[in-house]
């Protein structure tokens, strides 16, 4: 997923995000975090559409998210936020 950011970038972004979902908000638990699993992480700008391998361009998002947003981009992404699709 994000071969070209370091793993203190990925941490950098985890933290910036305060642990949680970019798009839900769910807390993903620390200990359990592993950032060099692209699982965590998501493409704002999805790959197939141009999006690059950038820190600006990746947020740690939860499994469930990942799964629905698939390459849907930032403003599909952006609804499930707002309409609370899920909550844990």
């Amino acid at each position: 997923m994000a071969s070209s950011l370091t793993r203190d970038e990925l941490i950098s972004i985890f933290e910036q995000e305060q642990g949680r979902c970019h798009y839900c908000g769910k807390l993903i638990i620390k200990p359990r975090f592993n950032p060099l699993d692209p699982r965590g992480f998501d493409h704002i700008i999805p790959r197939v559409k141009g999006g690059k391998n950038e820190k600006q361009n990746i947020v740690v998002c939860c499994g469930k998210c990942n799964a629905l947003k698939a390459d849907t981009g930032a403003v599909g992404g952006l609804l499930f936020r707002i309409r609370g699709v899920h909550r844990e």
